[in-house]
């Protein structure tokens, strides 16, 4: 566990957000993750059909955010346009030090869209910046390669529902500390908007839409509670321990 998560996150917690931290399919982003064909090494057995289509794969979070001590769960599109394979094998290059990993990891492509679930966290070794990870989708005899960018943050607060987590984060002092709000709508009556504003006064977010992040740098030590003003009556508050 990185330097300064002792109060902030248990194993339960842990085992907790990979369940809950499922993006939504709404609002897709495309990555430009065009998967074309590319024969494989030669093997002896050439294949049988030459595919002339391609894949796109596609994140509604826009660009993935990961970090060392929870495993976020997105949901990647996967859209099968002209002639594909019937399905493909997914996988990921994990040796940058990242893990990845796909539910299902094959995707049948019989139809024009499918989907997966991409689980991913970083180590604790990564600075905080913008990776290239390699995705491979595999078929008989064809291997379609692309290139993704996966953000790292050392420390990260994600929205879950009403809720921030974790809603007690200890950090050094000097630490940016990155909000995410991943919930969509939360019913027919609430947009699920979402802010962070101090009790003390010292920074305000401006309101955040889906997939939108703020960051906050903490230059002086101490305690500070911040709250969402568009769901005190659920409640919905947090701190940062700065040391």
């Amino acid at each position: 566990m990185p330097e300064g998560h002792g109060r902030g996150i248990t194993k339960a917690q842990g085992a907790m957000v990979a369940v809950l931290l499922v993006v939504a399919a709404a609002g897709v982003s495309y990555l430009g993750f065009n998967l074309y064909n590319k024969p494989s090494p030669p093997t002896g057995n050439p294949p049988s059909q030459n595919y002339t289509g391609y894949v796109i794969a596609s994140f509604p979070a826009g660009t993935p955010m990961v970090t060392s001590y929870m495993h976020l769960n997105y949901t990647m599109d996967v859209t099968a346009l002209g002639d594909v394979p019937g399905a493909v094998a997914l996988a990921a290059n994990t040796t940058d030090g990242f893990t990845i990993s796909f539910s299902p990891d094959t995707v049948g492509l019989s139809g024009s869209r499918n989907e997966t679930t991409v689980t991913m966290s970083s180590s604790g070794a990564l600075s905080p910046g913008t990776y290239s990870i390699s995705l491979r989708a595999v078929a008989p005899g064809f291997e379609y390669n692309e290139t993704l960018q996966v953000t790292v943050v050392r420390y990260l607060v994600v929205t879950l529902g009403a809720q921030f987590y974790p809603n007690s984060l200890t950090v050094p002092v000097g630490s940016t500390v990155t909000w995410l709000r991943l919930n969509g709508p939360l019913s027919q009556y609430d947009n699920g908007t979402h802010n962070v504003v101090f009790d003390n006064g010292m920074a305000r977010s401006p309101n955040l839409l889906q997939y939108q992040t703020w960051t906050y740098t903490f230059n002086q030590t101490g305690t500070f509670p911040y709250l969402c003003t568009f769901h005190t009556d659920d409640n919905m508050t947090g701190v940062i321990v700065v040391q």
